[in-house]
């Protein structure tokens, strides 16, 4: 019953009413547009640096792809190499499956060889599927992998 008189009521009121109040939302949304418009950063034609500087992490990834030759690891560098990952914060504690893949790639080894951990790694994640390797350890490997691969392609750099 309220519901009726209320209904009523809207149905009753001049037409120059509801105007006025598509007036106002319509001054709203100008205001919101201005307010939009007036966040949005000035474009400056600021000269662009001549050259590029290294973040700390990438630095960080270089001097560590100098000491550690990441296609040519034995168990000792293999262990240090995890170490150092570890102090500079490429790797966490959970992390700790994609440098166990390398360490059980390394045992199945001669002990005097050498390991090449980009293709191991790059190895181990095309058999993902076929080995039904758990969606976590999945992302594991993989940073792993991106952090290996970052270490090659500095050290590939002059």
């Amino acid at each position: 019953m309220i519901l009726d008189r209320l209904s009523s009521y809207m149905q009753n009121q001049p037409f120059s009413a509801q105007n006025s109040t598509q007036n106002k939302a319509q001054d709203a949304s100008k205001a919101d547009t201005v307010s939009i418009k007036s966040v949005l950063p000035k474009q400056t034609k600021e000269p662009q640096p001549e050259e590029l500087h290294l973040s700390n992490r990438a630095s960080y990834l270089e001097y560590l792809s100098q000491e550690f030759d990441v296609t040519s690891l034995n168990n000792e560098q293999l262990n240090q190499l995890q170490t150092k990952l570890n102090d500079y914060g490429f790797i966490a504690a959970g992390d700790l499956n994609g440098m166990r893949s390398l360490s059980l790639a390394r045992q199945l080894t001669e002990p005097k060889d050498t390991i090449n951990a980009v293709d191991l790694l790059n190895n181990f994640k095309a058999k993902f599927d076929e080995l039904e390797i758990p969606y976590s350890m999945r992302q594991q490997v993989d940073k792993m992998s991106v952090v290996i691969q970052n270490m090659a392609s500095a050290r590939q750099l002059p």
